[in-house]
C-alpha cells in the first residue's frame, strides 16, 4: 500500500472514514448519553435557581399544560433503550431524534468499515428530508395538549 506524500490532501476513502467516525461517535453520544446529559443539565439548572428536583418547564409551570418540548428527553431515552412505540407516544420529535442518532451510528459504522460514503449520504438526506414533516406532526400532536387543552 503506497503512502501519500507529506502535505498531500487525504484520499477520498480517508475523508469518508473520518466523516463516518464523526457520525458514529456523535450518534452514539446522542443515542446512549443524550437523555442522561439533558437530565443532568436540568438538575444543575434547578440547583442554580434553588429548586428541588429537575427543572420544571416554565410554560408548564405557568399554564399547567406541556410545552412543545415536554416529553422529548423521555422519548430520546426510550429510543436509546429501543422502546420505539413508547418513544413515539411520549414525543414524536424526541423519538425521531433518537432514531436519527441510531441511523448516524449505523451509517458511520458502515462508512468507517467500507470506506465508502454512499450510505452516509443517504442517511444525511433522509435526516434532512424527514425533519420538517416530523416537526409538523409533532406540532399537530402537541397542539390539543399544549394550547387548546383545559
Amino acid at each position: 500500500m503506497a503512502t501519500a506524500a507529506p502535505g498531500a490532501p487525504p484520499s477520498d476513502t480517508t475523508r469518508v472514514r473520518r466523516l463516518g467516525s464523526v457520525a458514529l461517535i456523535s450518534g452514539l453520544t446522542v443515542a446512549l448519553g443524550g437523555a442522561h446529559g439533558l437530565h443532568a443539565l436540568s438538575g444543575l439548572g434547578a440547583l442554580l435557581v434553588g429548586q428541588r428536583g429537575p427543572l420544571v418547564c416554565a410554560y408548564k409551570a405557568r399554564t399547567g399544560r406541556p410545552c412543545l418540548g415536554c416529553g422529548g428527553t423521555r422519548a430520546l431515552a426510550l429510543m436509546g433503550r429501543g422502546e420505539v412505540r413508547a418513544a413515539i407516544t411520549a414525543h414524536p420529535l424526541g423519538a425521531w431524534t433518537g432514531a436519527m442518532a441510531w441511523l448516524a451510528v449505523v451509517s458511520g459504522l458502515v462508512s468507517v468499515v467500507s470506506g465508502r460514503g454512499a450510505f452516509l449520504r443517504v442517511a444525511v438526506w433522509l435526516m434532512a428530508l424527514s425533519f420538517l414533516p416530523v416537526l409538523a406532526a409533532t406540532v399537530a400532536w402537541w397542539w390539543p395538549r399544549g394550547v387548546t387543552a383545559g
